[in-house]
């Protein structure tokens, strides 16, 4: 039986809510996942420009080639004219290479990615 001839058995659902909001000192991001358990999900934040990531375990230098996924806290992504701070971080595993349609690592770019398995409810500010 070829390919196109055979049924197809549809999965559940994954719903995704990702909602902004502007607050008095910067943004907070809020993300909630249902309908799939167990699956590892990756929200991945691409910081060009900046030279150094902190946070209370690490200071390191980046040059914009860097993969990191940092399993809790906040961080700070700074350059020599400003920073902001990031988190709550969430690494709960280290599935972070794309499948399928994923868009590819942003050039030039150090990478944090926040990582958990659905079913979640996260919520990440994001201040100057």
């Amino acid at each position: 039986m070829d390919n196109a001839s055979r049924p197809k058995k549809l999965g559940p659902d994954m719903h995704i809510d990702v909602t902004v909001r502007e607050v008095e000192q910067g943004i907070d991001v809020e993300i909630q996942t249902s309908g799939v358990r167990g699956a590892p999900w990756r929200v991945e934040l691409a910081f060009s420009g900046i030279g150094r990531i902190t946070n209370d375990h690490m200071a390191m230098p980046v040059q914009g080639d860097e993969v990191l996924v940092l399993k809790d806290g906040f961080f700070q992504v700074s350059n020599a004219l400003s920073s902001m701070e990031v988190g709550p971080a969430f690494g709960t595993h280290h599935f972070t290479e794309g499948k399928e349609d994923s868009e590819a690592r942003t050039p030039g770019a150090a990478t944090v990615y926040l990582t958990d398995y659905t079913e979640f409810h996260h919520t990440i500010s994001i201040r100057p």
